[in-house]
């Protein structure tokens, strides 16, 4: 809080004092209050807008802006000091890995006397510094494997005796299959499972009287709900998301394409997920229960927009079933 009351006041006093000269008829500075985050930091970015001549107003960028970029907009407030004189100060929160940069952000001015236009902010670079702890040898690599001499005669008799009882066994097999007829196979259908219905079923437990919650184990939690989503992604749309890292789910999404409701929730999801399992974030049950809650909301989405993807999946696995019902009862 103190923080960010700090570059607040600085910038006003700024803008109200004039330090910052116009070299030309229009100008847009870019500062943040940091040069490198770590995984889960908040950083201060702020746009300030000096003019010659008064304007009627000027649209600064949103929260779409960010859409590409591991930073989560958490609050935008305006300060416009006078009429040739304005601010936004973005409160980011980084979920990037990787060093990263904050692209160059466009402000449309409109109503001036010399007519609209647009400025361009100043490409900003931000650099990830790692949470790994120098005695922290979890992470570390592993010590290289040293070969030892072993003798290698008893290993291969070993091996020939095995080769030799597999061989004796399959043969005693064929045998018996000849003399012995094949009991008839019964044919048993296999229902259809709806991914819809199996991740809102996955939801459920998780907000039920054996949800991880009620222990206060915020890992379990947010790796069950993680898995729940990945598991419909691979289900539905046929990627190996349980393989995938949060970054890679992204893409693969976005490819597709899939809805942009459905990759900006699943986005917020597995980010704060990612958090928690890596980044030794300290969640609490409220915030826990608030990405429950935007999961169901997951749920809602894609209930409308995958629904004719899912029917065929239906009808896909009904086909299957009836082609194994012929090949058993022909």
């Amino acid at each position: 809080m103190y923080r960010r009351f700090l570059v607040r006041s600085t910038f006003i006093l700024l803008l109200l004092s004039g330090v910052v000269t116009n070299s030309i008829a229009q100008e847009l500075h870019t500062y943040t209050d940091r040069d490198s985050v770590r995984a889960g930091e908040v950083i201060n970015y702020t746009l300030v807008l000096n003019t010659s001549e008064e304007y009627g107003s000027a649209n600064f960028p949103d929260e779409s802006h960010f859409n590409e970029n591991d930073l989560i907009l958490i609050n935008r407030e305006r300060h416009r000091i006078s009429a040739i004189r304005d601010s936004v100060v973005y409160t980011l929160q980084n979920f990037s890995t990787e060093d990263f940069q904050i692209p160059r952000m466009p402000v449309e001015l409109t109503g001036g006397a010399s007519g609209d236009t647009t400025l361009y902010s100043t490409p900003v670079p931000v650099f990830f510094k790692s949470i790994v702890a120098e005695g922290d040898d979890e992470f570390r690599p592993l010590k290289p494997i040293f070969d030892f001499a072993a003798a290698v005669w008893p290993w291969i008799i070993a091996a020939l005796i095995f080769i030799l009882a597999v061989w004796l066994i399959y043969r005693y097999l064929q045998k018996r299959e000849v003399k012995e007829p094949k009991p008839s196979e019964e044919f048993i259908p296999v229902p259809f499972t709806n991914p819809m219905e199996k991740l809102e079923k996955d939801l459920h437990t998780l907000s039920g009287s054996d949800s991880p919650l009620n222990r206060r184990d915020f890992k379990e939690f947010y790796v069950l709900l993680g898995d729940a989503i990945r598991r419909y992604f691979e289900d539905v749309y046929n990627i190996d998301a349980l393989e995938m890292t949060s970054g890679e789910i992204m893409r693969n999404l976005r490819d597709y394409p899939a809805n942009k409701d459905v990759i900006k929730i699943t986005r917020k999801v597995l980010n704060e997920a990612d958090m928690v399992k890596f980044a030794k974030f300290e969640p609490d049950i409220p915030q826990a229960e608030k990405a429950l809650k935007i999961a169901f909301q997951f749920v809602d989405v894609v209930s409308e927009v995958d629904k004719s993807r899912i029917e065929t999946l239906r009808k896909l696995h009904e086909q299957k079933e009836q082609i194994r019902r012929e090949e058993i009862e022909q």
